[in-house]
C-alpha cells in the first residue's frame, strides 16, 4: 500500500441518499463514496463504499 497521493482523483463534499458525504472521481468516473451518519449534530456512523456495483447510481462530480 502506498502513501503516496493519487494526483488524478478528485474529492467533492456533496448530498449521498439525502446525507453529507465525499465522492471520489478518477477519471470521470466515481470510485468510492464516504457517507456520514449524522444525528443531533454528531456523526454516528461512517460508512465508506468501493464496490463499482454498488456506486452506479451515484454520478461523477465534473472538474474543472
Amino acid at each position: 500500500m502506498s502513501s503516496e497521493p493519487l494526483p488524478d482523483v478528485h474529492l467533492r463534499v456533496v448530498q449521498v441518499n439525502g446525507g453529507p458525504g465525499i465522492v471520489a472521481t478518477l477519471e470521470g468516473r466515481t470510485v468510492a463514496t464516504v457517507i456520514l451518519d449524522v444525528a443531533d449534530g454528531v456523526i454516528q456512523t461512517i460508512h465508506l463504499v468501493a464496490n463499482p456495483h454498488k456506486l452506479i447510481g451515484i454520478p461523477a462530480i465534473e472538474t474543472d
